[in-house]
């Protein structure tokens, strides 16, 4: 009997990597990870048009920021090597390869996610578009970037089952955000709701992506809902 006839793929999270997530808050001194039901998470347009405002007004570069930024760092490491440490020594035993092209894309050149929880599932691998091929990050080396993208990948989305749409990255940076620090979780933030925020509802040109910027966007920008948004600005719930 086959790993897939246990799991479909669309269906939910990856079990192995919903393990993995458990295991490594428990691990890391976290407690137990959410309960929360990532099938359901949708995107506030609310608070993801003032994500947006909120990055397209920031600076590109904040000294107060660095210290997010350095403590994202250390912690995607620490991400990277239990993903990828074998089995027999506590990891989770997944490959990272690196791709010419876009590794997870249909026929057609679209977004192919369910590609991409299979590979994770069956093959326990994620492949990754490497930084070198896409331009360089203005903080991270390439290997650090490749890295954040294959964790974010694999808890983010192999996290929750959820593809790359706007509701699915919402729910990804929710999933993965309770994977960091108090200190690197602005940086991670701005790396994920921040530039998403801006390229689905920033009003960028169809294929156009937001700016790196190596800034935080305050606690506004972690609100979960609209009435989390107006206590975070510290203004009475209206609806708008």
């Amino acid at each position: 009997m086959s790993r897939m006839e246990h799991f479909v793929v669309g269906s939910g999270p990856v079990p192995a990597v919903a393990q993995g997530i458990a295991r490594y808050r428990a691990l890391t001194g976290m407690g137990p990870s959410s309960n929360r039901d990532f099938s359901r998470v949708a995107v506030d347009p609310v608070v993801a048009h003032h994500v947006a405002r909120a990055y397209a007004a920031a600076p590109m570069h904040d000294d107060a920021a660095l210290p997010h930024f350095k403590a994202m760092r250390e912690e995607v490491g620490r991400q990277y090597d239990f993903m990828t440490k074998p089995q027999h020594q506590g990891g989770m035993g997944i490959s990272v390869e690196k791709a010419s092209s876009d590794p997870y894309v249909t026929s057609t050149g679209a977004p192919n996610s369910k590609a991409m929880m299979r590979d994770l599932h069956e093959n326990n691998r994620i492949k990754v578009l490497p930084t070198a091929v896409t331009g360089a990050h203005p903080f991270f080396t390439n290997d650090e970037n490749d890295m954040f993208r294959a964790v974010h990948d694999t808890f983010g989305h192999g996290g929750t089952g959820r593809n790359f749409s706007a509701d699915g990255e919402e729910a990804a940076w929710r999933s993965h955000s309770q994977m960091f620090s108090r200190q690197a979780r602005p940086a991670m933030t701005t790396e994920t709701r921040g530039q998403n925020s801006v390229n689905n509802f920033g009003g960028l040109a169809p294929g156009e992506f937001a700016e790196q910027k190596i800034v935080t966007l305050g606690s506004s920008a972690q609100a979960i809902g609209r009435r989390s948004l107006h206590r975070a600005l510290g203004r009475q719930f209206l609806t708008p």
